[in-house]
């Protein structure tokens, strides 16, 4: 239903702002959104919207909880999906992840080149995967420099917009 996703779209293009400016997606903004995507998905679409919506939300915090358990991903993040999820549904839902990590990996190749440090990321992330695919190693974290932390919120925002585009333009089913 196009007026959920533009709800979605909206919600998600405040959290994104508010990450680009605070650094921070608050609980007092996710969690009633979430709420009202649930009430609104049951509201227009019955029990099968409710569902769908539920569906979506539980999609977003399974698949993206363990990043922010990991430390790679805020939890307003995280929570930020969870609202898309519960507004957009499941497949939808699936659709922005996919589309925010390539946002995410787009934009954050370009800060790491226009920063001088690609050589310096590669390092540490063949670090990273080499000590997944040698036993004797112990696992190593990511290591994250917080002062380069940037909004993902604001790939969340860019991936809700362009589902909505490809839905409506008949080129994403």
């Amino acid at each position: 239903m196009e007026q959920l996703s533009a709800v979605a779209f909206a919600l998600s293009l405040f959290g994104g702002m508010h990450d680009l400016l605070t650094r921070r997606i608050p609980n007092w903004f996710t969690f009633p959104a979430m709420l009202a995507g649930l009430i609104a998905q049951g509201y227009f679409l019955g029990f099968s919207g409710l569902v769908d919506g539920a569906g979506g939300l539980a999609l977003a915090m399974l698949c993206f909880f363990p990043m922010y358990a990991l430390g790679y991903m805020g939890a307003g993040d995280v929570k930020l999906l969870m609202v898309v999820g519960a507004w957009m549904g499941v497949r939808p839902c699936l659709h922005v992840m996919l589309a925010s990590i390539f946002l995410g990996a787009i934009f954050a190749l370009g800060e790491v080149i226009y920063r001088g440090r690609l050589l310096a990321v590669v390092k540490n992330t063949y670090s990273f995967l080499r000590s997944f695919a040698v036993p004797a190693l112990s696992v190593e974290k990511l290591k994250v420099d917080e002062r380069r932390k940037f909004a993902f919120g604001v790939c969340i925002a860019g991936a809700v917009a362009l589902v909505i585009y490809l839905e409506q333009s008949g080129r994403l089913v």
